[in-house]
């Protein structure tokens, strides 16, 4: 099930998205839930008290009172939203502020449902395949599942010849048993790499690399071994 959230002061909109979201999800033979709201208010009350998360999320730029660029910009540094944002405007020219905010797309209105697709295919598929999941042992007992997508690192704790390890999610701290070598070879290598022998990173959640750490979005930051930071450097530049 994949989340979106439908953000448009105009009715005519709203629905024409939703309907172009339903078609699309339908070819791809997925499930989605939409809600949709007419003003970034409205959105924002509602999403400081939401109990579930949003996979994609859809802004008309040009609203009244709080227009979608203020929405998006709280969204991604009051909530530490990093899920994907597309914009909608009738002037392209007023994408370039939406830069700045982390745009995944954008679409210029009237909408035609080909650009739609074009835009949104890949972006919807992103969200299918980060919603891959790993189960590990914990530590306390019990068996846990975790979206790839949430997780920040993986470090190297012993706890004793099973190995064990530190799992940084977006949410919390989970101690797992485990190696290093088995969590490599679970997680997708195109999204997650080994920076240093004790610590494995989500590209996803690099914020800054200055040539000898790396930051993520929690603030938090990793050293990264000398014969990591070319090949570092290089996955990076591939992401963006």
């Amino acid at each position: 099930m994949i989340n979106i959230i439908i953000c448009e002061d105009e009715k005519c909109y709203r629905d024409q998205v939703k309907e172009m979201l339903v078609k699309m999800a339908f070819s791809l033979d997925i499930e989605i839930q939409t809600e949709c709201y007419c003003s970034a208010e409205e959105m924002l009350a509602a999403y400081e008290n939401r109990e579930k998360s949003y996979e994609l999320m859809i802004f008309d730029i040009e609203m009244p009172g709080c227009d979608g660029l203020q929405a998006g910009k709280i969204i991604r540094e009051q909530y530490q939203y990093d899920g994907q944002l597309v914009y909608l405007t009738s002037h392209a020219e007023l994408m370039q502020d939406s830069f700045e905010i982390g745009t995944n797309q954008y679409l210029v209105k009237p909408i035609e449902y080909k650009e739609f697709e074009a835009k949104l295919r890949p972006i919807i598929k992103k969200i299918i395949d980060n919603d891959k999941r790993i189960t590990v042992e914990l530590v306390a007992g019990g068996l846990q599942i975790i979206p790839m997508k949430d997780i920040t690192t993986i470090q190297a704790k012993s706890q004793g010849r099973k190995g064990g390890v530190i799992i940084q999610t977006t949410r919390e701290l989970i101690e797992a048993f485990g190696k290093m070598a088995d969590f490599e070879n679970m997680l997708e290598k195109r999204k997650f790499f080994r920076i240093h022998k004790q610590t494995i990173i989500n590209l996803d959640k690099i914020t800054q690399f200055d040539g000898v750490e790396a930051t993520t979005v929690d603030q938090q930051r990793y050293k990264v071994s000398r014969n990591k930071k070319r090949e570092l450097k290089d996955l990076l530049l591939r992401n963006f």
